[in-house]
């Protein structure tokens, strides 16, 4: 007995990315340079999305209900899902982007083909940094909690990278360590009249009894 459940046609070429949404549909992406919409549910293809020039790798979802697509025509593009409008293109690459990775600050990273990693600002489409340490096609990124990111590539290395946001952080986390150094200090205190104990604790250079 098969355990199949159900399979989804319409693509005309590989599907090479697939991206699931949390209202019971997916995206596909194919080299047949379009992106479809499936409800998983009926199996309905519910949209296609056209405008890449060559095959589609990769997928990333944002929370405003947009994705990215990542494409060998050298283009990432954002997409809305509900309308199915072409809404950017960002272009900047020189060769096929593979990988995609979506940042907490509005920015987004793409690894490509001609061995560097874009970090982009979604909202203006500009390139805010190219990192360009590999030697070789970058296949695949990873992001970390303090904003660092991962980076694989056919040079047989993986690097580890700093981003504004990760530097952001730190320095925040820098400048709160401070403020709590400066704002609370424990100290023992030698006693004094009317205390009985010799314990007390010292805010913002203020003496309190313990």
């Amino acid at each position: 007995m098969s355990d199949l459940i159900k399979t989804f046609e319409g693509h005309s070429s590989h599907v090479s990315c697939l991206s699931l949404l949390d209202d019971g549909t997916f995206l596909s992406g194919s080299h047949d340079y379009t992106i479809k919409l499936w409800d998983i549910k009926t199996g309905a293809l519910l949209k296609t999305f056209e405008g890449h020039l060559s095959w589609v790798y990769c997928l990333s979802l944002l929370d405003d209900g947009t994705f990215l697509s990542g494409s060998d025509d050298s283009t990432v593009k954002l997409w809305d899902i509900k309308t199915g409008s072409l809404l950017k293109t960002f272009e900047g690459h020189s060769a096929w982007v593979y990988c995609l990775a979506l940042l907490d600050d509005g920015t987004f990273l793409s690894g490509s083909d001609d061995s560097t990693i874009k970090l982009w600002d979604i909202k203006t489409g500009s390139v805010l940094k190219t990192f360009a340490d590999h030697s070789a096609w970058v296949r695949c990124l990873s992001l970390l909690d303090d904003g660092t990111f991962l980076s694989g590539s056919y040079d047989s290395t993986i690097k580890l990278w700093s981003t504004p946001l990760s530097q952001a952080k730190a320095e925040t986390k820098k400048r709160k360590m401070s403020l709590m150094a400066e704002l609370v200090e424990f100290s023992y205190l030698p006693p004094s009249k009317g205390f009985k104990g010799g314990s007390a604790l010292s805010v913002s250079g203020k003496r309190m009894e313990m």
